[in-house]
Parts: C-alpha cells; sequence; structure tokens
C-alpha cells in the first residue's frame, strides 16, 4: 500500500492552516504525516467512508519554549480543570502555569478548552439570548430560540452551526480550532496581566476577550492547547482577519459592540451611550435597541471618537459606512459634533446633555427631551426647557417616561431613519 506523503507546497499550506510558523513545524508535521499515514493504513478498501468530522484528531503539538512566555516560578502552580476540559499539552500548561504566576492568581480554573460542535451547542444552551445574538447574529438566534424552547435536539442544532460556518468559510469559535481556553471565575487581574504580555511579543499569547457575563476570560495561544488539532472539518483556508473579528464582534474593541444584522448591506447606525458607560454605555443601548432595531448598529461608549469607531467597523468590513448618529444623555456632544460636519443621513438627540439652546435643528435632525428628567443638573434642564417650549425638541412629557425610558421610545419612534 502507498504511503501517503504530505509535499513541501502541502506543508505551506498546513502551517499556515495551523498556524505552524510559532510552532517547531518539523515535529508538528512528522507527527501529521504519520497520522495520516496510520488513519490510511487502518481505513478499509471503501474509499467513501470518511469518519465523524466532528471530532478531533490527535497531533504533535510540540512547541520550542524560546516561543512563549516561560516563567521561573510556573511549575508551583497546580492547574484545576472543570470536568468537561480536555487537558492541556505541556506547552499549553507551561505557558497558562506563567500567566497565573505573573498575574499571581493561582486560584483560577480551566473551564473549557478544545470543543466539537456538539460541546459548542452544550455550550451555547448555557448562554443568554443577548450574547447568541450579539455573537453570532439574528439568523443564529432565531434557530437557537428553538433549540432553547426544545423544538431542536442539541444534535441538530449542532448540524446546523457546523454547516452555516462551512459555507461561511470560517470557524464560529477558535475553540473548535483547538487554540482557545476559558478561565474561570471572570478575573480583570488575570487578564490585564495576559494583555501585557501579548503587547511585549513572544509571549504566545494570540488574544484576550474579557466575557464578563459569562463569568470568565477568553484567551487564545499561536498553537494549539491540546494535543489534539481541533476539528476535522476545519476549512480550507485558514479564517481572515476579517471573518474572525466577526465572529466575536461583541468584543471586537472594548466599549464597541457591532451588530451586523444584514450582512448584505453595508450601512450602519450608530448608537452612543450615556454617562457613565460602565452603567448606560454600549452594553446599555445594545439592550435598548437590539430587539427593536432591526438593522446593522454600532453601540458605543460616548467617550470613543467617531473616527476609531469608523477604523473598527473598517477592520471588520472594509466596505463599511456609518449612515446616521444618534446618542443618548451623555452621548449628546459626540452626536453634536457629528451634526456639526454635515456628513450623515440622520442624526438623533435622545433626552441628550446639551449646553446650548439650538432654535432650529436640521432637518435630519430629531430630538426627543424632558427637561424635567434633568432635576440634578439645571442648567441642561433649562436649555431642553427652553427647546421643548419653541418645539426644537419634541417633549416627552408622561411621567411614566424617566430618562432611562428615552432610548426605547426614540428607537420605536425613528428606528426606520437610523
Amino acid at each position: 500500500m502507498k504511503r501517503l506523503l504530505i509535499t513541501e507546497e502541502d506543508k505551506k499550506h498546513i502551517r499556515h492552516l495551523y498556524r505552524l510558523n510559532e510552532i517547531d513545524s518539523n515535529k508538528a508535521l512528522k507527527g501529521l504525516e504519520d497520522l495520516v499515514n496510520k488513519s490510511t493504513t487502518s481505513s478499509s478498501s471503501d474509499s467513501s467512508s470518511s469518519s465523524d468530522s466532528s471530532s478531533a484528531t490527535n497531533l504533535d503539538t510540540n512547541v520550542n519554549t524560546k516561543d512563549y512566555f516561560v516563567h521561573p516560578n510556573a511549575d508551583s502552580i497546580t492547574l484545576n480543570y472543570f470536568p468537561n476540559a480536555i487537558k492541556l499539552n505541556k506547552d499549553a500548561e507551561k505557558l497558562l502555569k506563567s500567566i497565573f504566576t505573573e498575574a499571581d492568581t493561582p486560584e483560577l480554573k480551566i473551564s473549557s478548552t478544545l470543543r466539537t460542535y456538539e460541546d459548542q451547542a452544550r455550550v451555547n444552551l448555557q448562554n443568554s439570548r443577548e450574547n447568541i445574538r450579539a455573537w453570532y447574529g439574528s439568523d443564529v438566534v432565531q434557530v437557537w430560540d428553538k433549540y432553547k424552547a426544545g423544538q431542536m435536539t442539541q444534535q441538530e442544532y449542532a448540524d446546523y452551526l457546523k454547516d452555516r460556518y462551512k459555507k461561511r468559510g470560517g470557524l464560529m469559535s477558535n475553540h473548535l480550532s483547538g487554540l482557545a481556553i476559558d478561565i474561570t471565575p471572570y478575573s480583570e487581574k488575570f487578564a490585564s496581566t495576559a494583555e501585557k504580555l501579548m503587547k511585549k511579543g513572544n509571549s504566545g499569547i494570540k488574544k484576550v476577550l474579557r466575557e464578563k457575563s459569562n463569568g470568565s476570560v477568553h484567551i487564545e495561544f499561536v498553537f494549539p492547547v491540546t494535543d489534539k488539532g481541533g476539528i476535522g472539518d476545519m476549512p480550507s483556508k485558514s479564517p481572515t482577519k476579517r471573518s474572525e473579528k466577526k465572529s466575536d464582534k461583541m468584543f471586537s474593541k472594548q466599549g464597541v459592540i457591532i451588530d451586523t444584522v444584514n450582512s448584505s448591506s453595508n450601512e450602519y447606525g450608530l448608537v452612543y451611550g450615556g454617562t457613565p458607560s460602565s452603567k448606560y454605555g454600549a452594553k446599555f443601548m445594545y439592550e435598548q435597541g437590539a430587539s427593536i432595531l432591526n438593522k446593522n448598529m454600532i453601540y458605543a461608549n460616548n467617550e470613543i471618537p467617531i473616527s476609531s469607531i469608523e477604523q473598527e467597523l473598517k477592520s471588520i468590513n472594509p466596505n463599511g459606512k456609518i449612515k446616521s448618529v444618534s446618542g443618548f444623555s451623555g452621548g449628546g456632544p459626540k452626536t453634536i459634533e457629528a451634526m456639526n460636519l454635515g456628513k450623515y443621513d440622520f442624526i438623533g438627540l435622545i433626552d441628550p446633555f446639551i449646553s446650548q439652546v439650538y432654535t432650529t435643528l436640521p432637518s435630519n435632525v430629531k430630538m426627543i427631551s424632558r427637561g424635567n428628567n434633568w432635576s440634578g443638573y439645571p442648567s441642561v434642564r433649562d436649555v431642553l426647557n427652553k427647546m421643548e417650549s419653541t418645539g426644537t425638541s419634541e417633549l416627552i412629557a408622561s411621567n411614566s417616561y424617566n430618562h432611562n425610558s428615552m432610548p426605547e421610545v426614540f428607537f420605536k419612534k425613528y428606528g426606520k431613519e437610523m
């Protein structure tokens, strides 16, 4: 029987596919070649048969320790795993122990590593609807609703996810490709330490995501973290930076949520949140708007300049364009800046923090307010009251609409124009 040899061209492709430029390529490729030949000799003569494409395959994942951060006291740490988490390989263990030692967080646990689509389906059932929509989009959340309601089995939902991302030419999570680890409980100390190491270079760390709503930190290495190479049906090409960013769009940048509902459109509306951003920023505005605004939207903290948000959008969609800008409360000043630029199709002011009386507003500007909501800020209250009295701002007079209710009122009233 012929042995299957991996050509130089194949090796080049495999290095790119599995990001082996950071790994001892000769050992890794030798292990992969041996695996393929072992599989070939043990298979039956029926060439049409295939293995379960969701299962992982073993891979020699030895890494040169010069290619990642090693703390001299790393071995003093004992790693603890959740029951369903696949054990890390020796290099991933060494790197994670080193980060734990550097951050002084030995109490943290590993809740998840390599996953199959079936694992991903199991995890998704535990996630909130809000997160499913933010991470994967409205099409997935509609199927997830059926899964959550018991109208689909775990296997059916897993098959849907696998088929969807196979058609898209990417993976929904780098847990599937074997590069990711989830650390529990959430630790800002761990996350910030890992980020500092990553920025120094040659750390072995590829990405750090703060998943506070899940109570964890998601961290990715530049090499496989287990002795298995990832799912068997990885796409024929490595995910692009664009598709990779889209898969974790909610965390594409701290303080910015990009919700791509219609992937065939390049137009987005931008909404700034209030102050403080930790309470009324991007996440608050997303929660208010996601179920009402059925269109591509960007929700942002009001400290972030529009130019930075436009750059973030371009990194995900090179043809993406912000067509409207709206702002709630403390997002008012940034929105007025956008209004003065005169380049956006629509401007929305939502019970805004505002410092001067406007007797007229451009025809593409809609403003609602209730000055009495600002009783603690007399100067803002007086400006709003004057604009309400002249009709420049639309007074929402009902006492049932307090300050935090105003975004919902605006989205329902002007959402189609945003």
